[in-house]
């Protein structure tokens, strides 16, 4: 016989899964009653056990059990390991930072436990996006875990199934600062002239800086045509170059 760990047997009658040799004239056994001496418990672990179960008093069928002279003979236990499931996190970092490989990573979620058991950590290799110059953008499948350890659980009682996670860079946020209006003489419009915008936060890789820069910063939109101070001004400020799509 078999079952999964985290599953129990219970022994008592009424057992059916027996193989029954020497009966005469087409005669049947119903069943037996039967008791494990290991392996039955849900926290006995993935193996077989020789010997475990055990089998008595035939009954029920068609046969006469008077005319027979029964030998009951035992059988192994076979305690499966149980299917369980680690499934990588998503992982978001801003373009610019790096991610390590490496051991002790808990950023995962795990179905299939038996028992109230638990998984400490897995180990972690991220196949892209991990590099600090790498794109913003998903990766797919690229955080990949293994190696499952610690916590509660014996690895031994579980078929581990290892699912990857995606890695996605964000872009990273530039600052537009010194960006200032003209004052103008009313005129019956809304258009503004700016000036002064400069934009902070471009990053540098091997002494060379990201080819970004703004475009569409040289004009802009005050919230009123009426005469006025401290008019707020919108603009329409976009970044352009080789690496804008890393940028927001």
């Amino acid at each position: 016989n078999s079952k999964t760990y985290g599953t129990a047997l219970a022994g008592g009658t009424g057992y059916a899964d027996v193989t029954a040799t020497g009966l005469q004239n087409g005669e049947t056994i119903g069943s037996v009653t039967v008791a494990y001496n290991d392996g039955e418990a849900a926290t006995d672990a993935a193996t077989t056990y020789i010997d475990a179960i055990s089998v008595s008093d035939a009954t029920g069928g068609t046969a006469t059990l008077s005319n027979y002279n029964i030998t009951y003979a035992t059988g192994d236990l076979t305690v499966h390991p149980k299917a369980l499931t680690i499934t990588a996190n998503q992982v978001n970092k801003a373009y610019g930072n790096s991610l390590s490989d490496g051991d002790g990573y808990t950023d995962f979620i795990s179905a299939g436990l038996a028992n109230g058991e638990s998984i400490g950590s897995v180990s972690v290799t991220y196949s892209g996006g991990k590099n600090d110059n790498d794109d913003a953008g998903t990766n797919s499948d690229s955080v990949v875990i293994s190696n499952a350890v610690d916590g509660t659980f014996t690895i031994s009682n579980y078929s581990v199934t290892y699912v990857p996670g995606d890695l996605v860079v964000d872009q990273k946020q530039l600052t537009v600062t010194g960006a200032s209006a003209s004052n103008k003489i009313y005129d019956g419009n809304t258009d503004a002239t700016v000036s002064g915008a400069t934009l902070t936060g471009i990053l540098t890789f091997n002494t060379v800086q990201d080819d970004v820069s703004i475009q569409n910063h040289e004009s802009g939109t005050f919230a009123q045509a009426t005469v006025g101070s401290s008019i707020n001004v919108t603009t329409a400020m976009t970044l352009t170059g080789a690496k804008a799509a890393n940028y927001s």
